[in-house]
């Protein structure tokens, strides 16, 4: 490493500088006087293009610069009075017979089972006694959905 540092740079020769030749070239024409010489009507400059929004994305996706975006200007004006909340259905106590229904198709269901069970029902034991009292413990369940 300390080789390296202590050597001396070394120096390039100086760059030749190239002379522009003394005699005068003629410029080259310009392309609207070629038009005019080889005779074509074609216009010097288009027109400039008209800047109507299309709708469709601008320059790199951005919004163009007269759309505004306001959250306050789409909010209705507030009141200076007060104005109490509705009441939806959704939100009210059920009334007193959707609870007193569910129970009693609830025990009505047990007890039938029960019942048939035991074999206390009439007709001896049946399958049909069971499905009476799986249908009423069914229905008790639908209407728990209903309470509030």
């Amino acid at each position: 490493m300390r080789a390296v540092a202590d050597e001396k740079p070394k120096k390039l020769p100086p760059k030749s500088k190239v002379v522009a030749p003394t005699s005068k070239v003629a410029p080259a024409p310009d392309k609207s006087s070629r038009a005019e010489a080889e005779g074509d009507d074609k216009p010097k400059k288009l027109p400039p293009k008209s800047k109507v929004d299309k709708g469709g994305a601008g320059p790199k996706g951005r919004r163009p610069a007269t759309t505004k975006i306001s959250r306050a200007d789409s909010a209705p004006d507030a009141s200076s009075r007060y104005t109490p909340p509705t009441p939806h259905f959704d939100e009210m106590p059920s009334p007193m017979w959707v609870p007193i229904l569910m129970f009693t198709m609830f025990g009505l269901g047990m007890l039938v089972i029960f019942l048939n069970y035991v074999s206390l029902l009439p007709g001896a034991t049946s399958n049909w006694y069971l499905l009476v009292g799986l249908a009423l413990i069914l229905g008790g369940i639908i209407t728990a959905t209903q309470f509030r």
